[in-house]
């Protein structure tokens, strides 16, 4: 590498969270219909790069960043609400749309204009990188290496366990969730790593992700929908269902197939 991995990840770190800080700014003041998103994708993409640092952490940045887990999880609600309008708008287009989430949005906004987040950004961009600075070069990337190697081994046998179809929702659930665990790791630290076949699962651990995503949602959706609606809405729901499948069952099949040993490994 040109530049040790410690230099590139503390680099990465600080620009992170100079992105987490602009989204904070710019959800507070609700510039546009995208920020919720923004903060998501902001917050996620911090985590994702810490979160695999656990066990080299301080106590304290274990606490922050624990912090920053409860405040993606105040943004879960406001998703979820979003996403279910989409839905409902498609499924049940007559349907007024539901109350907006006043006490949710309150919470996160309360989150976000708090002096800790803002403390605990600077002591995260400040502190993080020093204790990276005291821990030798083999330990840091034999855990990130490990941990990214370990995480498409589970999300493999998870894959081969049942086929798609056979996979009862518990199992779609944590398919999901694997898979945007290693999707995670491919976008933080397949570049840092210079692991070229991380880096070819992020695009199709997406597509798996958001096909598995999607059809949880209508699912939920549709599930929600009033007992006399849910008749009129049977045709589209029934058409929604099978094309969010079908992708589901595309995307499982060649995420199965990208993980599958090759003969040398077998």
């Amino acid at each position: 590498m040109p530049q040790s991995l410690k230099k590139l990840l503390a680099l990465e770190i600080a620009h992170r969270i100079d992105a987490m800080r602009t989204c904070r700014k710019r959800a507070l003041r609700g510039e546009d219909a995208e920020s919720l998103h923004n903060l998501r994708v902001a917050l996620r993409r911090l985590r994702s790069l810490t979160r695999p640092l656990q066990p080299l952490l301080t106590p304290r940045i274990r606490r922050i960043e624990r912090r920053l887990k409860r405040l993606v999880q105040d943004t879960n609600a406001l998703r979820d609400a979003e996403v279910h309008q989409q839905w409902l708008s498609r499924l049940a287009p007559d349907l007024p749309p539901p109350s907006p989430r006043r006490k949710d949005a309150a919470r996160l906004r309360r989150a976000l204009k708090s002096g800790r987040l803002k403390r605990d950004l600077n002591l995260l961009r400040e502190r993080l990188p020093r204790q990276l600075a005291k821990t030798p070069k083999f330990a840091l990337t034999r855990l990130l290496a490990g941990g990214c190697d370990a995480a498409q081994i589970e999300l493999a046998h998870a894959l081969s366990r049942s086929g798609f179809d056979d996979a009862a929702p518990q199992d779609l659930h944590n398919s999901r969730l694997l898979t945007k665990r290693v999707r995670y790791q491919a976008e933080s630290y397949a570049v840092l790593l210079g692991d070229s076949r991380l880096a070819l699962l992020a695009t199709p651990c997406r597509e798996l992700q958001d096909a598995l995503g999607d059809l949880r949602d209508l699912e939920a959706c549709a599930a929600s929908l009033p007992q006399a609606e849910q008749k009129r809405a049977a045709a589209r729901v029934r058409q929604a269902r099978a094309e969010c499948r079908e992708r589901a069952r595309l995307a499982w099949q060649d995420m199965h197939d990208r993980l599958a040993p090759t003969p040398l490994e077998d």
